[in-house]
């Protein structure tokens, strides 16, 4: 008798290890194709929430699942992704996500019933699935509040502003160092006076023949002695 009932133990307990690994790999083995349907596996009930995020996803104990995989478990809202204005602010938003992350954490606070339906396989250790509160979307109750809008399969999300600023081709201006003096610009001065002139300043109209001295450039009036002249500045 004791032979048997340690039998019959181990099968029952052989039996549930092998049902948890049969759901394990239904659920989070990677697809065969990722150009098959997603495949879906029913619905289920949220027992407890344990932590909501910032990206339309929670933490949470499903009922009447194994510990294994319904223990702590994140659920990401599928069909739903941040407004265009969000997106196409190019680098992340705080407020956004502050804002979202309040709104569904008091959503689910409120909500005496959540529900999970038509619920997929993520990439990582994660479900994806539409998430019912109370008998009401919580995808809608997102859209309705605007923070969030429906995420078409294979439209390619709006560029960023560093996408946008790095396909557009602008010319690059360099600004030119300012020319002192003209080339090849006569510069004249007066024997008697300590100052120089560009040619067609006032000043230098005034210079009689007999005292008029020219100079090449800046540099060879300069070794005389003389400073440019505060009018015409040459």
């Amino acid at each position: 008798m004791m032979n048997i009932f340690i039998f019959n133990h181990t099968s029952k307990a052989m039996f549930k290890t092998a049902r948890i690994l049969i759901l394990v790999a239904m659920i989070l083995l990677p697809l065969k194709s990722l150009a098959d349907p997603a495949k879906t596996y029913g619905d289920a009930e949220v027992e407890r929430v344990i932590n909501v995020h910032e990206d339309y996803s929670v933490n949470c104990d499903i009922k009447d699942w194994p510990e294994i995989i319904g223990s702590d478990i994140k659920v990401i809202l599928k069909g739903v992704e941040p407004p265009e204005i969000v997106l196409s602010g190019g680098k992340p938003n705080p407020f956004f996500r502050l804002q979202l992350k309040k709104f569904m954490r008091q959503a689910f606070d409120n909500a005496e019933e959540i529900k999970l339906e038509d619920i997929e396989r993520a990439e990582s250790f994660a479900l994806k699935t539409g998430i019912v509160l109370d008998g009401k979307s919580l995808a809608e109750l997102l859209i309705e509040a605007g923070l969030a809008r429906i995420k078409v399969p294979g439209e390619m999300p709006p560029k960023t502003l560093s996408q946008v600023e790095t396909e557009m081709v602008r010319p690059v201006i360099t600004k030119q160092p300012k020319q002192e003096t003209k080339i090849n610009e006569t510069l004249v001065a007066s024997k008697n006076s300590k100052v120089y002139h560009r040619a067609s300043c006032s000043f230098a109209k005034r210079i009689t023949p007999d005292n008029l001295v020219t100079f090449s450039s800046r540099e060879q009036a300069e070794q005389t002695g003389r400073r440019p002249c505060k009018t015409c500045k040459p």
